[in-house]
């Protein structure tokens, strides 16, 4: 009865590791979502956000775009002053596909009136 018990506690972590929950497949991609629309957004090719990340090549963030590589692409991207309001609008209008926020985008023109 322990050798069984034992081997149960042994083999199930290893196949937990091994499954693939749909949840982790849907966050890929909405991560990858995230990560495209930023560029549009920035009106930035992969090649550019690669070269403002001091990446010696684009492959890393390739590797983003196509859900492959998600852990540190929020990290690294939101390093790039110049990309943030990007990134934030690309996070919040996937935010609204996903059915948690309502996202408006206000545009407001700031300029000085000489007297």
């Amino acid at each position: 009865m322990p050798e069984t018990l034992t081997r149960s506690v042994i083999e199930k972590p290893r196949k937990m590791l091994a499954a693939r929950l749909p949840e982790a497949d849907r966050a890929d991609g909405d991560i990858a979502h995230v990560v495209v629309r930023t560029l549009q957004v920035a009106g930035w090719s992969e090649k550019e956000l690669a070269f403002r990340l001091g990446l010696a090549d684009q492959s890393a963030v390739s590797r983003w775009c196509a859900g492959h590589e998600n852990l540190s692409a929020f990290g690294r991207i939101w390093r790039v002053q110049d990309v943030r309001p990007s990134l934030l609008i690309a996070m919040a209008e996937q935010a609204r596909i996903v059915g948690v926020v309502d996202v408006a985008t206000v545009v407001t023109v700031c300029r000085t009136v000489r007297a």
